[in-house]
């Protein structure tokens, strides 16, 4: 939406994860924000930088996604045998953060907002394994 500014519902409602049903029930409200948002002015470069950063390089978004499926399938292999859901072994965001986490020892999973004591008791060696196979 900031990018984009919308300043009717038919423009707001071609924003994808806006949709026409967001739309119809938040259009005003989100029309005047970003009406708000523009004379407010220019936003400061650090905050710019902070809400749109830059995206990695290729080489790591690459990395990233070969991380990401090599999660994933360990993921589902482990809800299997635990026969629980792969979200109760490891949420989606979890997962995602560690595509891109700098962990040099299993404790530092903990970092991670989600992640938790009991996970890094329960996954942390084999997550770490598993990242370090993966060269992070």
């Amino acid at each position: 939406m900031a990018q984009r500014r919308p300043t009717s519902r038919s423009e707001l409602s071609r924003i994808r994860a806006t949709g026409r049903g967001r739309a119809r029930r938040y259009g005003r409200d989100f029309i005047d924000a970003v009406v708000r948002g523009q004379k407010a002015g220019q936003v400061p470069a650090d905050e710019l930088a902070e809400a749109f950063p830059e995206p990695p390089p290729r080489e790591e978004r690459e990395l990233r996604q070969k991380l990401r499926k090599k999660l994933s399938t360990w993921r589902k292999a482990e809800a299997a045998k635990r026969e629980v859901n792969s979200q109760v072994v490891l949420p989606g965001h979890c997962l995602e953060a560690l595509t891109s986490v700098q962990a040099s020892r299993p404790e530092d999973l903990a970092a991670i907002p989600g992640f938790g004591e009991f996970r890094v008791e329960r996954y942390g060696e084999e997550l770490m394994r598993l990242l370090s196979k993966a060269g992070r």
